[in-house]
């Protein structure tokens, strides 16, 4: 149970030493064309876009204290009451870097949920499509799971064909940089760099989505942006929205329990207060 602005957790050493990731920012292009949600571009990845490094970012390694660090524009209330959720407040916990090529997905009492494998072509059981676990793995290796490939708008059949080919069932998209302004990002935090991907999400045995003949992207997207936002420092963010940017939620980097039992990773619904959503409020920042 949480009381006032301290938080204390202890965690058990995992033994496991921090390793330094290098990431290659996409390469740009001018060219300039129409996304999924109807806005424009002026950045084509080359490659799947990568997250920053930053200090605030987790990796596990000895026992330590957790702190929470307030903030005028944080709440007590954060959480809605129909969120029904088991924590005392509503908080998030800085991005878990991978270590010896495994994803750690934590509890927020430092205990650990689920551990996931490097993603690789000969493993299907690395071909990851769950929102949490595709989340978890972005913000792990900043770089998404091998089943994921490039939704090119150039050639989209021949795309989504390759998807198809080599992964199935389990063949998934994303897409190109977008750098919206209006619309929908207007009830998002500030982004320390307005560039932003899609991340299509359906759950494994999703049909309507890949029936291993044809897919068909839906509404649910992880929307990514590896620069992150200014309230964090440079760590990437994400976001994952089911109603293809009515509303969205925030990926908090932890496994987020309900009462009912269900485990989530994600924060409390928002969206643009002018068509009726609650509007974004910031989750109060754990550090382990």
């Amino acid at each position: 149970m949480v009381r006032g602005k301290i938080l204390v957790i202890t965690i058990a050493a995992l033994g496991l030493s921090a390793c330094k990731l290098t990431f290659t920012l996409p390469q740009t292009s001018t060219a300039s064309s129409s996304g999924e949600g109807g806005f424009s571009t002026s950045f084509e990845p080359s490659s799947i876009p990568s997250g920053e490094e930053s200090s605030a970012t987790t990796t596990p390694s000895v026992p330590s204290t957790v702190s929470v660090e307030s903030s005028s524009e944080e709440s007590s209330s954060a959480s809605s009451s129909s969120d029904d959720w088991i924590d005392d407040g509503y908080y998030r916990i800085g991005r878990v870097l991978a270590v010896n090529d495994q994803c750690v997905i934590y509890n927020l009492d430092g205990s650990v949920y689920k551990t996931l494998a490097k993603s690789v072509e000969s493993d299907m059981t690395t071909w990851y499509c769950d929102k949490l676990e595709v989340a978890a793995y972005y913000q792990a290796f900043g770089e998404l799971p091998v089943n994921y490939v490039f939704n090119d708008d150039s050639d989209t059949d021949g795309s989504r064909a390759l998807a198809l080919s080599n992964f199935g069932t389990y063949g998934r998209m994303y897409s190109k940089y977008y750098t919206r302004t209006n619309g929908y990002t207007r009830c998002m935090p500030a982004p320390n760099y307005n560039r932003y991907f899609e991340i299509d999400i359906a759950a494994k045995g999703n049909t309507s989505y890949n029936n291993g003949s044809r897919i068909s992207r839906g509404a649910e997207r992880l929307v990514a942006f590896p620069q992150g936002m200014a309230q964090y420092g440079s760590e990437s963010v994400l976001f994952y929205t089911d109603d293809h940017y009515e509303t969205f939620r925030e990926y908090l980097n932890y496994a987020k329990r309900r009462q009912n039992g269900s485990i989530e990773g994600f924060g409390s619904s928002f969206g643009l207060v002018s068509s009726g959503y609650d509007a974004y409020v910031r989750p109060t920042t754990v550090s382990l």
